[in-house]
């Protein structure tokens, strides 16, 4: 998840996971967003298309603390319904010095808490800037920086996986050049293909 894309903020990082997961995966969730979509929040002469505004109606218009308490609830409902998945889940959340503030602010501190309780959950968090360690999950947390990528056989490897028309020295010379910098390196060498074609 691309976090710089989360404007609607937590809100997104719910009806995203339960897009990508599937949406029956979710049952307690389900019941919770449904539990106050009746209870009091009238939509009228309105027409409001897609599921996923759902959690963007429940998280607004209330006051702060009434907010604080259904985020808590939603919250609780989503751990508790991927506790009951089998499978190991990798989220990776990308962009994180780009997320809107309350949404960095929650992943820091009650989303990574609740993933100590998680043991099937891997999350990753990549960005200019990352979350400080807090005291839940300070021991459970390996912190690595992205540097350049020098391996000429990994390089040629992408791009033939990525089917570039570029031979290994033509591949090594890109990534000379850009001193081994994925990003630049994978910009380089796409714009390089589309001006052969």
């Amino acid at each position: 998840m691309d976090l710089k894309s989360a404007q609607r903020g937590i809100s997104y990082v719910f009806s995203r996971i339960r897009k990508v997961l599937g949406e029956q995966r979710f049952p307690c969730l389900n019941a919770a967003v449904e539990r106050y979509l009746r209870s009091g929040i009238e939509v009228s002469d309105t027409t409001i298309i897609g599921k996923d505004n759902q959690f963007s109606v429940v998280l607004s218009n209330v006051d702060e603390s009434t907010r604080n308490f259904r985020l808590t609830e939603l919250r609780e409902a989503f751990f508790h319904d991927l506790q009951r998945i089998p499978q190991k889940l990798v989220f990776l959340f990308d962009t994180y010095e780009k997320a809107p503030q309350e949404l960095a602010d929650w992943l820091e501190g009650e989303f990574l808490a609740d993933v100590v309780d998680t043991p099937k959950l891997i999350v990753v968090i990549a960005g200019q800037r990352i979350p400080q360690a807090t005291i839940e999950w300070m021991d459970l947390h390996h912190c690595c920086c992205l540097e350049a990528i020098l391996d000429r056989e990994a390089w040629y490897e992408y791009s033939q996986n990525k089917k570039l028309p570029f031979n290994r020295d033509e591949v090594n010379m890109a990534m000379l050049i850009l001193k081994g910098q994925p990003q630049e390196i994978d910009k380089t060498l796409q714009a390089l293909k589309s001006k052969q074609q």
